[in-house]
């Protein structure tokens, strides 16, 4: 499949998916954006980026019942 790269290019690659395809798309947990955005600084890519791309991606955010189960 083809990739959009953060600078623009495109570039041929593959994905994992968890899940059976035309289930709805859930968004990430915040502690997995935590790492992908440490994880991008540590990479040196371009602030605009991360902040302008990753910091925008809503996060998921249990439901407050299952929150009072496990915390």
């Amino acid at each position: 499949m083809t990739l959009k790269a953060y600078d623009g290019r495109d570039l041929n690659g593959f994905v994992y998916v968890n899940g059976k395809a035309g289930e709805v798309e859930e968004a990430p947990s915040e502690r997995y954006m935590g790492v992908l955005i440490k994880g991008a600084l540590a990479a040196g890519l371009k602030k605009e980026y991360i902040e302008g791309t990753l910091r925008k991606i809503p996060t998921y955010v249990p439901p407050r019942k299952f929150c009072k189960l496990f915390f």
